[in-house]
């Protein structure tokens, strides 16, 4: 270590004696600058290369006892328990995985539920829009929603493009087929 530390001196030594040596000829400011910066510079690598933080901290040692072998686990212990010999043909293992299985069975059900619902759901809609096929009100309506839609979604659009599309547009017009829809209800009624 202390043979490190010294030639790392010795090279800092070279090194800031060549500095000053290229730099004696001449005795402007800005050299004499630059030398008294560098021998500052030599002075606390010195300091660093000399103190105890510069150093790798020791490596942890691993003790060698006896002791260590009494801490092995003892197989005839009743804390260990042992697998019946036809666990691999067992179809749940632990109950962890009965558990989930269970869980399992319980959400298909669900989906099985659900499935119909939306199915009885879709049918009673179907029903509906038979019987008022004929209906003229319905159908106006219908008519009438197409083509508000179509014209308030274009005119968005192009005030969108021009950069003219604020909230407080969008709000006026969402406020103008609520009312809309009021009216309508009234009236069809």
């Amino acid at each position: 270590m202390k043979s490190n530390i010294s030639l790392v001196k010795h090279l800092c030594a070279l090194c800031i004696h060549g500095y000053i040596d290229e730099f004696k000829h001449s005795t402007s400011r800005t050299q004499t600058a630059q030398i008294h910066t560098i021998q500052k510079c030599y002075e606390i690598a010195v300091r660093i290369l000399t103190s105890d933080r510069s150093r790798a901290p020791a490596l942890p040692q691993v003790e060698h006892s006896d002791e260590s072998v009494s801490s092995l686990v003892d197989v005839d212990s009743p804390h260990i328990s042992s697998v019946p010999s036809d666990y691999e043909s067992q179809s749940v293992k632990t109950d962890t995985q009965a558990e989930r299985k269970e869980r399992e069975a319980e959400i298909k059900e669900e989906a099985k539920n659900l499935k119909n619902k939306t199915s009885a759901k879709k049918e009673q809609a179907k029903d509906k829009i038979q019987k008022n096929a004929d209906n003229p009100v319905v159908l106006s309506n219908a008519v009438g929603l197409a083509v508000v839609a179509g014209v308030l979604g274009i005119g968005a659009y192009r005030k969108y493009a021009r950069g003219e599309l604020t909230g407080k547009l969008v709000a006026a017009w969402v406020g103008v087929i609520g009312l809309f829809g009021v009216g309508d209800y009234y009236v069809s009624q």
